[in-house]
């Protein structure tokens, strides 16, 4: 895992366990084996829980909460609706008394030269992901302090940033700073590629399934994550038709009238499969087609199930981890315009593919995301030959 995305295993296991701590406390102090006790807040769902601590001893690390920092990052393209989530009504109290004691822990890590790292679970990845653009922004840019660069590494994060915010991250140099950890069945992180209309009851039901012994409404949930998956299949098409530059007729006249959602994928993104296995992708574009094509009902019969399921696997990435031993079992998706097509599982690449149920129309698609990133950077590199 060290090798692909630069983060040491016993890191990613810390950093779920202290999400995952700050999304369940409620305002109490805790211990986390024997650390210094932190305050932890808990806004009401949907919770805007971040997980923050600095490397070093084991011993030192300190995890604490925070809300949103003091102002949205300059240039950072954030579209409206994301930019909602930074300050929602329930927490605006919250992180005003927060805030003070955030900065703080910030303050003494840069002081002492030590690696940030913001870690969030659920809906706090994304106020995580906020945090680490505002830090760079306002420490590893300007001449304030010369810091080690810090790492946001997200689990079962909704997608909340759009095209123009994710072109800014990469024209920065910031785009190994966000590693987001996704499980094939979770459908938190697809859930916003439905407009906001479609997820809203779907996320009310999510909080209820962090209890083992819930009983959902099988039906129920059927209808909501069809809805959203749905929609998903709408911006998939919609991406890869842009790829393969298709001249979809139907199509183009269908998008004058469907409203599709302008979240798209930002960093680097490990997929972890039901066999154990993490697959890494880099490319955005891919990134989006995976979240889509992995999460693909076989028939009608199976669609309760799953969607039970997928609400299931929202609570479960502390435990997936931890069975993942040493996280050496790990594929990456590097040369996808070379992507195998046939099914076969013999190579570690073919295999990780078939785990993600990703059939032949998507892996043609994540060919296409391949070949369109080599084109851009062609284009990058003549450019640059023809500049003074």
């Amino acid at each position: 895992m060290e090798r692909y995305v630069g983060i040491k295993p016993q890191v990613i296991k810390k950093a779920v366990s202290v999400s995952i701590e700050a999304h369940k406390s409620l305002g109490s102090r805790v211990s986390l084996k024997g650390r210094s006790p932190v305050a932890l807040r808990r806004s009401s769902w949907p919770s805007l829980d971040l997980g923050l601590w600095t490397t070093g001893s084991s011993e030192t690390a300190k995890p604490c909460l925070s809300e949103r920092p003091r102002s949205t990052p300059k240039g950072s393209g954030l579209s409206k609706a994301s930019a909602r989530m930074w300050s929602p009504r329930s927490a605006r109290h919250s992180w005003q008394d927060s805030y003070a004691f955030w900065m703080t822990e910030v303050t003494k890590a840069t002081e002492k030269n030590k690696q940030i790292i913001f870690a969030g679970h659920s809906l706090g990845g994304p106020i995580a992901m906020y945090a680490t653009v505002w830090f760079l922004e306002e420490y590893a840019r300007s001449n304030k302090k010369q810091t080690s660069r810090p790492l946001c590494l997200t689990f079962a994060s909704p997608l909340t940033t759009d095209l123009t915010f994710c072109h800014a991250i990469r024209r920065e140099g910031w785009f190994d700073c966000f590693v987001h950890f996704v499980m094939k069945l979770d459908i938190v992180p697809r859930i916003l590629l439905a407009l906001h209309y479609s997820a809203a009851e779907l996320l009310q039901e999510i909080p209820r399934f962090s209890n083992p012994h819930h009983k959902a409404d099988k039906a129920k949930l059927a209808l909501l994550f069809a809805n959203v998956m749905k929609n998903a299949s709408c911006v998939a098409s919609h991406a890869a038709c842009a790829l393969t530059e298709s001249k979809h007729t139907l199509f183009d006249t269908m998008s004058r009238f469907i409203k599709l959602s302008p979240y798209r994928p930002c960093g680097k993104y490990v997929f972890c499969t039901e066999t154990d296995r993490l697959v890494v992708v880099k490319n955005p574009d891919a990134v989006l087609q995976m979240l889509f094509h992995s999460l693909q009902i076989g028939s009608d019969t199976e669609l309760q199930d799953t969607a039970v399921a997928s609400l299931k696997a929202h609570w479960r990435y502390k435990d997936t981890l931890r069975k993942s031993s040493d996280m050496y079992n790990v594929v990456c998706l590097e040369n996808l315009p070379e992507l195998p097509l046939s099914s076969d599982n013999t190579t570690d690449i073919g295999a990780a593919l078939s785990d993600l149920n990703l059939c032949i129309p998507a892996r043609l698609c994540l060919r296409a995301a391949g070949e369109s990133e080599k084109h851009k950077a062609d284009n990058q590199r003549s450019y640059a030959r023809r500049m003074p």
